[in-house]
């Protein structure tokens, strides 16, 4: 039973005595989850994992086809390009660094691209050599031949996938273990 506000009880102080009547109602709630809401969070879960998972498999035949009608050359770092972005929650300022990197084309072209990719530290310094994979119809959209370079987004992607498909089962388990006690429980009629 709930303590009309300003009661308090012996030895305790208002603080006290308001932190456990709210630990009390949290525990109320949390203990009658019901089992439309564990439902409507796991159908969630499933259809964002169902859609990560979809877009890195694309991204990832995408990639498999960018290797095959690539050509590979060698190229250098030529320098690091500061990439600006802003966090949202408090407006400060990250840094990250992409590379950029020249290279010969088999026709002897010299092109110079700056990656998609960023990071900080950054991957790379200027002066290291790294493998190119190029497209020969289109040798500015060239990328460093490294796992982060090429399948950095359909890991993260596949891997969040999965992660919701985890979670999705776990709520589906949940669901399953309250209807079996819901089945077990005496009517009470």
């Amino acid at each position: 039973m709930k303590k009309p506000l300003g009661v308090v009880a012996p030895g305790h102080s208002n603080c006290e005595t308001a932190v456990a009547d709210l630990c009390e109602d949290a525990t109320v709630k949390t203990q009658t989850s019901s089992p439309r809401s564990l439902f409507l969070g796991a159908l969630f879960l499933l259809l964002a994992g169902s859609v990560l998972l979809a877009i890195a498999a694309f991204l990832t035949w995408r990639t498999y086809g960018y290797i095959d009608r690539s050509q590979t050359a060698s190229g250098t770092i030529t320098a690091l390009v500061p990439v600006h972005s802003t966090e949202s929650d408090d407006n400060s300022e990250n840094v990250t660094y992409a590379p950029v990197f020249t290279f010969k084309t088999v026709e002897g072209r010299t092109v110079s691209v700056t990656s998609h990719s960023s990071s900080n530290p950054p991957g790379f310094d200027p002066g290291d050599s790294v493998t190119v994979l190029y497209d020969p119809a289109d040798p500015a959209q060239a990328q460093i031949d490294t796992v982060w370079q090429l399948w950095g987004v359909p890991l993260l992607l596949g891997g969040m996938g999965a992660f919701f498909f985890f979670i999705a089962a776990a709520f589906t388990l949940a669901l399953r273990s309250l209807a079996r006690r819901a089945r077990q429980a005496p009517s009470s009629v």
